[in-house]
C-alpha cells in the first residue's frame, strides 16, 4: 500500500522509529475511507513531524503511545490552522490505532508529563510563543527533567544547585554544537526562572550559567556577495521543469528573505495572482506573512 502512494521513499517511512511499523495498515485504513491519493500522501508526510514529537515525549516504540502524547502532537488549541497537516493527522492516526486496539489502555498523566504541561500552557499565554518555540522549550525542559532524575534519582527541586545545572549543560555540549548550546542555555535560564518564581527551585539559579562563545568567522557567512547570487541564479538550466522550478525557489529565497522551510510549505492558493501578493505562514513566529508579488523575477 505505501509502496503505491510512495513509489521511491516508501523505505523512508517504513524507517520512521514509532510510526513506521504501522503506516501500511494506516494507508490501508485512510484507503478504505476513500480518500483520495494526493490526500493520503499529505496524511502520511506530517507523519514525519508527529514521529519525531513523539520521541520528544518519551515514546520509544508504538507500545509506548498513549492517547494523550499522541493528541499532544497536534498543535495547541487554537492555532490547529499554523500546522493543519500535522493536526489532521494526529486526528486520523488516533483513530486508525484505536481500531487497531493499541489506544485503548487507560493512561495515567505523571507528575512529570502535568509539570510539561503547565510550563507549555504558561510559555503560550503568558510569554505568547510560538509553537515552534514552545516545543523547543519543552524539549529542553524534558531533557533536563530526565537527566536529574538519572543522576540525582528523583532528588527534590528545592536542593537544585548551580552545580548540577553546569553538569547538564555539559553533558548537553557533548551532542551538539556550541552554535546550538547556545540555545539550549536560553532555554534553560527560561525554565529556570520559572520554577524560581514559582518557589520550586532557589532563586537566581538562571544568572548562574555560562553561555558558550561563538566566534565571529568560525561559521558560515550569514550572506553570499551579490555576484556570487547572481553567478548562483544563472548557473541554474530553466530550460526543463525541474530547473524552473529549482529557480523560482531561489528567487523566493532571493528576493523576499524567506527561509527554506517557508519555501516549501508554499501552496498554489498562496499565490494571489489578482490581487499580485503572496501569502506566506512564518513558523518562526506563527503570524502570516503578505508580500507583494513580483512575477517576472520569479519565474522569468
Amino acid at each position: 500500500m505505501l509502496q503505491e502512494v510512495f513509489p521511491r521513499v516508501h523505505r523512508f517511512y517504513l524507517s520512521l522509529p514509532i510510526l513506521g511499523p504501522t503506516l501500511e495498515g494506516f494507508v490501508a485504513f485512510l484507503m478504505r475511507r476513500g480518500y483520495p491519493r494526493g490526500v493520503i500522501r499529505c496524511h502520511v508526510r506530517a507523519t514525519r513531524n508527529v514521529d519525531q514529537r513523539l520521541r520528544r515525549r518519551r515514546c520509544w516504540s508504538i507500545t509506548d503511545v498513549t492517547e494523550q502524547r499522541l493528541r499532544g502532537c497536534a498543535p495547541p488549541s487554537g492555532r490547529a490552522r499554523d500546522d493543519p497537516g500535522s493536526s489532521a493527522a494526529v486526528r486520523l492516526l488516533q483513530a486508525y490505532l484505536t481500531e487497531q486496539g493499541v489506544l485503548t489502555r487507560p493512561e495515567t498523566v505523571s507528575p512529570a508529563e502535568r509539570r510539561l504541561a503547565e510550563y507549555a500552557s504558561y510559555l503560550e499565554q503568558a510569554r505568547g510563543f510560538a509553537p515552534l518555540t514552545i516545543r523547543e522549550h519543552v524539549a529542553t525542559a524534558s531533557d533536563f527533567a530526565a537527566y536529574l532524575n538519572h543522576q540525582r534519582k528523583r532528588t527534590a527541586l528545592p536542593n537544585l544547585t548551580a552545580e548540577d545545572v553546569e553538569a547538564f549543560v555539559r553533558h548537553t555540549g557533548r551532542r551538539i554544537s556550541r552554535a546550538s548550546l547556545q540555545h539550549t542555555v536560553a532555554h534553560l535560564r527560561s525554565l529556570l526562572r520559572y520554577l524560581g518564581a514559582r518557589g520550586e527551585i532557589p532563586v537566581g539559579l538562571d544568572s548562574q550559567i555560562d553561555t558558550p562563545r561563538v566566534y565571529r568567522g568560525e561559521r558560515l557567512p550569514r550572506s553570499l556577495p551579490w555576484p556570487t547570487v547572481r553567478a548562483l541564479l544563472d548557473s541554474v538550466d530553466r530550460s526543463t521543469p525541474l530547473g524552473r522550478r529549482d529557480y523560482a525557489m531561489f528567487q523566493l529565497i532571493v528576493n523576499y528573505g524567506l527561509r527554506a522551510s517557508e519555501v516549501a510549505d508554499l501552496k498554489l492558493e498562496d499565490i494571489r495572482w489578482r490581487t499580485g501578493c503572496l501569502h506566506v505562514s512564518r513558523r518562526k513566529t506563527a503570524a502570516p506573512l503578505v508580500l507583494p508579488l513580483r512575477c517576472c523575477d520569479i519565474i522569468k
